[in-house]
């Protein structure tokens, strides 16, 4: 062993562990057994036993780090519950007795001093006992700004270029750029991915995921449910049902499919997304305290741009944050609204009374008003529980009406009308096909030839409309924007185009 680098940390860890009993009989005290602080004990050793498994990650192999890891993961949680049993049954017992109850408030701040030393014993030996990597400090352990990621994708990358037929690597790439919210790279990814094997329930898992961010939960649902009768036991797909689940209100079915997704995890990060899912789903349902609609008036045209804020004030001239707020996307209105407990800004219980208003913002930000901006009165006042609030917005102008791009679609020479399905014209921010579009319109394919207009209504993922764009169209029998069929029939991309321009012309014509 090499005592020069060695040394210091042995030395950290030695004080550490002396440190630590101290605490710990401090926390129990002397003489007597005590059950609490045992539990307690058992379960500091198990968290300073994962922390120094993470500081010899690199001495492992990557098989048995994960088995360890895995193992001692799985001991800390029942440990945990088990301590939380014991506390709540002895908190009953002692329900009485002032003194058992100041006696465990002290043992629990000593617990707590407990868990953040070795929490922070095993980051500082984590840091200091990492080989030291190019670019890395002196100590071995990474820099905060540094990127591992980026040589993870890179490698993957790399892979794929060797091997267009890598469905691991393929499907990696898609997971990283899903789980950093990068939709058009996972979108290509999973092209390639889903030209391989359509059936894999890595695959279907992905594209479900991308149907969610879209809106499509139906078929993200259907996706999920292909995948898990083939695979019931496939982790990812449990998780993803459990979310949609969960955001439909089925608590129970969203409790079930996240225990499950727990329980068959493949490693720590689906651990932790399943256990955070499953606190989500285990809360109380939220309170409905007011539900309404919200209308138009006379002469607004239907919004397709900005943000939709509802909000809750305690008093007609109240000015300042308000009680309670929730975010709408514009395109839904006219439609309804509801605000519960949940949504509830600077905490405290819900007034006795409360009045509400609405304002589409067209630039998305609460703080900054427009002239353009569609509002709906403050009115009230309301009773918890309220039902049937209106709201209507009223304004000078109609936000997202007039055309952005537009132009003529006609079939080209040869090619059949087509009767069934939909024509998508779709905008995108580059000469790439790849990615999510910034805008689509349907077209009924009897419309064709005929004329097609895009607004802001028709923008998909929010944000500004851009500077110039490129525009294409794409019969599909199936009317599935998600899908893509051989021998459709399509149109050019063509662009660079600059807002305005309503004198295009798109012509589908077989590949």
């Amino acid at each position: 062993m090499n005592w020069s680098v060695w040394g210091a940390p042995i030395a950290v860890l030695a004080v550490g562990v002396l440190v630590g009993l101290v605490l710990a009989l401090r926390s129990t005290g002397r003489g007597r057994r005590d059950p609490t602080a045992e539990l307690a004990a058992r379960k500091d050793a198990l968290v300073d036993q994962l922390r120094a498994l993470g500081a010899d990650q690199g001495k492992l192999s990557a098989v048995d780090f994960e088995h360890r890891w895995k193992v001692l993961l799985d001991d800390a949680a029942r440990a945990l519950r088990d301590l939380e049993n014991w506390t709540e049954a002895e908190a009953v017992v002692h329900a009485a007795e002032p003194d058992g109850r100041s006696g465990w408030a002290r043992r629990a701040v000593w617990g707590v001093v407990i868990l953040f030393f070795f929490v922070g014993l095993g980051a500082t030996l984590q840091t200091a006992s990492h080989s030291r990597v190019k670019g890395g400090t002196m100590t071995g352990g990474s820099l905060v700004s540094g990127s591992p990621m980026a040589k993870v994708i890179a490698d993957l990358e790399a892979r794929v270029a060797r091997d267009a037929g890598d469905l691991e690597a393929l499907n990696r790439l898609a997971h990283i750029a899903i789980s950093g919210g990068d939709l058009g790279v996972a979108m290509g990814w999973m092209d390639k991915a889903r030209a391989l094997a359509p059936d894999d329930p890595e695959v279907r898992t992905h594209m479900a995921v991308l149907q969610i961010s879209v809106g499509m939960a139906a078929r993200a649902t259907a996706e999920l449910e292909a995948a898990l009768k083939t695979h019931p036991e496939f982790s990812e797909a449990l998780f993803w049902s459990g979310v949609i689940a969960l955001r439909e209100g089925d608590r129970e079915a969203a409790i079930d499919s996240l225990e499950r997704a727990l329980e068959h995890a493949a490693d720590s990060e689906a651990r932790l997304m399943a256990t955070q899912a499953l606190a989500e789903a285990r809360k109380p349902p939220p309170t409905v305290k007011l539900t309404g609609t919200i209308g138009l008036g006379e002469g607004v045209g239907r919004p397709g741009a900005g943000v939709l804020f509802v909000m809750v004030r305690r008093a007609a001239g109240e000015s300042g944050p308000p009680v309670a707020a929730v975010r709408l996307d514009p395109r839904g209105v006219p439609g309804s609204f509801a605000i519960t407990d949940r949504d509830i800004m600077m905490g405290g219980p819900w007034p006795d009374e409360v009045w509400v208003e609405a304002r589409l913002d067209g630039d998305g930000d609460p703080s900054t008003t427009s002239p353009t901006d569609l509002k709906a009165d403050l009115i009230g006042p309301f009773q918890p529980g309220a039902e049937g609030v209106s709201l209507v917005l009223e304004g000078r102008s109609v936000v997202g009406a007039e055309p952005r791009v537009g132009g003529q679609i006609s079939l080209g020479d040869g090619a059949a009308p087509l009767t069934e399905g939909a024509i998508f014209v779709i905008v995108r921010r580059s000469s790439t096909m790849s990615g999510p579009p910034v805008a689509a319109v349907r077209l009924d394919p009897r419309d064709v030839p005929g004329t097609f207009a895009i607004t802001d209504r028709d923008i998909m993922m929010g944000g500004p409309w851009p500077e110039e764009v490129w525009i294409h169209a794409r019969a599909d029998a199936d009317a599935n924007a998600m899908t893509k069929e051989e021998g459709a029939l399509t149109s050019p991309l063509i662009g660079p185009i600059a807002q305005g321009s309503t004198d295009l012309e798109l012509i589908l014509r077989a590949p």
